[in-house]
């Protein structure tokens, strides 16, 4: 699970699935590019929010585990039905030869970053993060 600024997100992209994971506030305050107080602070709200829960680590009690709530992958989906009912209406409003060239478009442009950051030696970072991103 990563927690970047006020995402929730497990690597593989899911949300609320799996076991908890250990990010108490000083270890990923350093993940993230905020301090350990803002990254309390987001905690506090997604907790507040029912997005999260915190449980005690069995190994450490100095550090909580978080979890994502149950009912918290529906809340998160709910927020993005609209935009993605738009982008479904927006979609469908090309031919199957114009989604192609989108397609096309698209792959050649993830291509040419791809390249680019292979050639600058530069690394995708995410916005805030002090130059480290999360594991």
């Amino acid at each position: 699970m990563c927690l970047d600024r006020a995402r929730v997100y497990h690597k593989d992209g899911s949300f609320g699935r799996g076991a908890p994971s250990r990010p108490d506030a000083p270890a990923r305050a350093g993940k993230n590019g905020s301090t350990s107080g803002a990254t309390t602070a987001m905690l506090d709200r997604l907790e507040k929010a029912g997005l999260i829960e915190r449980r005690p680590n069995p190994n450490d009690r100095r550090e909580s585990l978080i979890a994502a709530a149950q009912g918290s992958s529906q809340i998160a989906a709910s927020w993005f039905e609209s935009a993605r009912r738009a982008q479904d209406r927006l979609i469908s409003s090309y031919s199957e030869s114009e989604l192609e060239i989108i397609s096309d478009v698209f792959e050649r442009f993830a291509k040419l970053w791809d390249d680019e950051r292979e050639t600058t030696g530069r690394q995708t970072q995410p916005v805030g993060s002090g130059g480290r991103a999360c594991d």
